[in-house]
């Protein structure tokens, strides 16, 4: 398995490894928003979402990947790191006036999640092969 693997010929199984490797990085390193009354929960879906690759659900908690859209493992991992770190944000109260003011690409929360995920996608990954050598 290489980063730029199509993530669609993994199985079941191995997402969910990737996924649940990359959820414990991210919270180990960047913490967990202990202010939400719900705990994250996480969707992988096969749903073809036609214009994202992920998204976070403020008012659930909820992080969802929609994995036949990301086009390699890279992207798959880069995407829940974004998500992830939409769940560490206010977007519940300032998302959507961010949004107006500064539009998409130049959306505060959204320069970090892809800085973010930018940042420490390859690290995950290195560390996640290392981890099933062991």
């Amino acid at each position: 398995m290489r980063i730029n693997s199509s993530v669609n010929k993994l199985t079941r199984r191995q997402r969910l490894q990737i996924i649940k490797f990359a959820l414990q990085y991210c919270m180990d390193v960047f913490g967990y928003n202990s202010r939400k009354k719900r705990g994250l929960s996480i969707v992988i879906t096969d749903e073809e979402n036609t214009i994202n690759f992920g998204e976070y659900r403020p008012c659930i908690n909820e992080i969802r990947v929609y994995y036949k859209n990301t086009k390699d493992i890279c992207k798959f991992i880069e995407t829940f790191v974004h998500e992830y770190t939409h769940s560490l944000q206010p977007c519940r109260t300032k998302y959507m006036s961010l949004l107006e003011e500064y539009g998409y690409n130049n959306h505060p929360f959204e320069i970090e999640a892809r800085r973010v995920a930018s940042e420490h996608k390859k690290i995950i990954w290195k560390k996640f092969l290392k981890s099933k050598k062991k």
